[in-house]
């Protein structure tokens, strides 16, 4: 998804939080796709501690964000908007996909 973001658009940058990329996921991120490795940094985020029992952590907030939560919320009420008109068409395309390679392989 991140790549279809960033060839749709290519002003935007992605981050992806993610501590361990696989090798294939650095090949394929292109100059606008970047892997988070640290939340708190990138967040503003300082760890407090572990939940007894699991993995998770407890972070607090220490500093801004310096989002853009205004445009955050338009792409994701467009996304939403987007979504419930297309799904349909993706599903017939994947459904005729499939039953092509059936019948010609």
């Amino acid at each position: 998804m991140a790549r279809e973001i960033t060839r749709r658009s290519p002003e935007m940058k992605v981050d992806i939080l993610e501590p361990n990329p696989s090798r294939l996921a650095l090949k394929l991120a292109d100059g606008n796709i970047r892997f988070i490795t640290d939340l708190n940094a990138e967040m503003g985020l300082k760890p407090i501690c572990n939940c007894k029992g699991s993995h998770a952590i407890v972070f607090r907030k220490e500093s801004g964000s310096g989002f853009d939560w205004g445009k955050i919320r338009y792409f994701e009420k467009l996304s939403k908007a987007l979504h419930t008109p297309l799904y349909p068409i993706y599903e017939i395309v994947r459904f005729g996909l499939r039953t092509a390679r059936k019948v010609f392989s």
